[in-house]
């Protein structure tokens, strides 16, 4: 910094208040109000929980924009933390400095205050802090603190922040986890329901948009029924078709699905007389296959996220061992410690 940029820093008794970029709020109300409404428009329990949790990240991002703030006034400075929780220092008080490829750790004693680097205007906040730091302690620059091995280092030292690192593999192996429980939920579920029970002729027959689904809308109560892929689930649909041509009357059974407001009925059997239209253990496979197949979508996105989770730990561990475009896929520039350059090979350059 020079000269007349410090006197001009040192001669500022304003007091300057740093917050994250407005796009943070605006991205996460964004996600709170559009995921709050698929949930409560979802008509299924688990895709309103996994909505849920998506309006949720987007709450928590609300909350950083309003609650993260730092204050800098001429001879302290306060931060102020996600939960709201404000503590104020003094710049004399900073015994060391640890920069990161994403924030800047000021050691204060035993403590560490976090300066993210997504601030508004940081380079001019660290800018203020340093210039501040030198006029209480007579000239000196903030010392360089030593690096601390975090408890959840699984990269041998390579890497840092490697806490950021394992907090995102494991939040987004739950988010895939999450789903693969609610499949298990629903697949239990679809065992134990018990339908509704009507005697119903069907005045009206259509399709869904796709033509997969069969539309039935009763003669006597005028409510729509639905079969689901109803080529795979029907013994006979043509049968079916005459005989609701005919206005013959079924016995029915069906659960009510969406919204209180706007619910659909599902058909689970229909049968006339003797006759077996739609078998409820047929529909009941079929809706469970469904599931399974969601299930092991998600399950092989999981397995592939450890391998990915797996594969990254190897390398921060043994950068040494691995080429600049391996480390690129993994890793952004900066976040190998050691890493100083390659070669034209694309080898790494190591600095122990």
């Amino acid at each position: 910094m020079s000269r007349a940029s410090e006197n001009r820093v040192i001669g500022d008794t304003r007091t300057h208040i740093y917050r994250l970029a407005r796009g943070f709020l605006w991205v996460g109300l964004i996600d709170l109000i559009l995921f709050i409404c698929c949930a409560v428009a979802a008509p299924l329990i688990w895709e309103k929980v996994l909505f849920a949790v998506i309006a949720a990240l987007g709450a928590v991002i609300v909350n950083a924009f309003i609650m993260l703030r730092v204050t800098l006034r001429p001879d302290e400075f306060a931060v102020r933390n996600f939960w709201g929780v404000t503590r104020t220092y003094r710049y004399s008080d900073i015994t060391g400095i640890e920069a990161g490829p994403g924030a800047v750790r000021l050691h204060i004693g035993s403590s560490r205050v976090e300066i993210n680097g997504l601030y508004r205007d940081f380079p001019a906040l660290m800018t203020f802090i340093a210039a501040r730091y030198r006029r209480q302690c007579g000239g000196k620059s903030i010392p360089k603190a030593p690096e601390r091995r975090s408890k959840l280092d699984v990269f041998n030292g390579n890497v840092r922040e490697p806490g950021v690192f394992v907090f995102v593999f494991a939040l987004i192996a739950l988010l895939l986890i999450a789903p693969l429980i609610l499949c298990r939920a629903a697949y239990r579920h679809y065992e134990n329901e018990e339908p509704f029970y009507t005697q119903v002729s069907f005045a009206e027959t259509g399709f869904s948009a796709d033509g997969d689904d069969l539309i039935l809308r009763g003669a006597e109560d005028g409510l729509e029924y639905q079969i689901l892929s109803y080529r795979k689930t029907l013994a006979d649909p043509q049968s079916f078709e005459e005989a609701c041509s005919s206005g013959t009357v079924f016995d029915v059974g069906y659960m009510l699905i969406g919204p209180k407001d706007n619910k659909h009925r599902s058909v689970r059997y229909v049968i006339s007389g003797d006759t077996v239209f739609l078998d409820r253990l047929s529909m009941t496979r079929h809706l469970q296959s469904n599931i399974a197949a969601a299930g092991l979508f998600m399950g092989a996105f999981l397995l592939l996220w450890i391998a990915f989770c797996a594969c990254s730990i190897w390398v921060g561990r043994h950068p040494e061992r691995f080429s600049r475009r391996v480390h690129r896929l993994f890793f952004k520039g900066g976040y190998l410690k050691n890493v100083v350059g390659y070669t034209a090979r694309g080898k790494p350059i190591i600095q122990k």
